[in-house]
């Protein structure tokens, strides 16, 4: 653990929270949720400004998003909506699409506006490392974490809260409930 001062308000970098979630230990999660993929372009304003709302992941640029134009829509087990945008490579290397879809996901897609006549269903197949935040030291505290698609992140590594081991720009995964939003723990 490299922050021991559970006191210490300064915020974490992000080579400190690498430093700290390599350090930690990890355990692999996956994904338990079907999202739908929808364009980017079809998003009024105010769905565009739920994209990275539950994790704070900042605003994403907009080279990010002319390169990665596709959006994930999942929920969380109270329902509550959570945008973001993955990479193409991730799109292509970690995700099936073309999955049934199953009603908590037509539910939150009338919830959020959006007509399920032009969102794709997808599943993550991959899994991911995580390590708690407690185990990093770093819960509880602010992160700076200018991460490749985001611009001027910050996130809060929440009490429960996950961190993503990427290898490169690892970020915070808010828990739902004891677990990484929409994740269960892998076999």
């Amino acid at each position: 653990m490299i922050f021991k001062e559970a006191v210490d308000t300064t915020n974490v970098t992000q080579e400190q929270l690498r430093a700290a979630v390599q350090s930690a230990p990890k355990k692999p999660y996956i994904k338990n949720v079907i999202a739908a993929l929808i364009d980017y372009s079809t998003l009024n304003d105010s769905q565009k400004n739920l994209i990275g709302s539950i994790d704070k992941t900042g605003k994403y640029s907009s080279e990010y998003l002319k390169a990665n134009p596709k959006i994930l829509l999942q929920y969380k087990k109270d329902g509550t909506l959570d945008l973001y945008p993955p990479s193409t490579e991730d799109l292509k290397n970690k995700y099936r699409i073309g999955v049934q879809p199953d009603q908590k996901i037509l539910d939150a897609l009338q919830k959020a506006g959006i007509d399920k006549k032009i969102a794709q269903f997808a599943i993550k197949t991959s899994t991911t490392m995580m390590a708690t935040a407690k185990d990093c030291g770093v819960e509880g505290r602010t992160i700076d974490a200018p991460a490749s698609w985001g611009v001027g992140q910050t996130q809060t590594a929440e009490v429960g809260s996950f961190i993503v081991d990427n290898g490169n720009d690892p970020y915070v995964c808010n828990a739902d409930g004891n677990l990484p939003i929409g994740y269960i723990a892998a076999k």
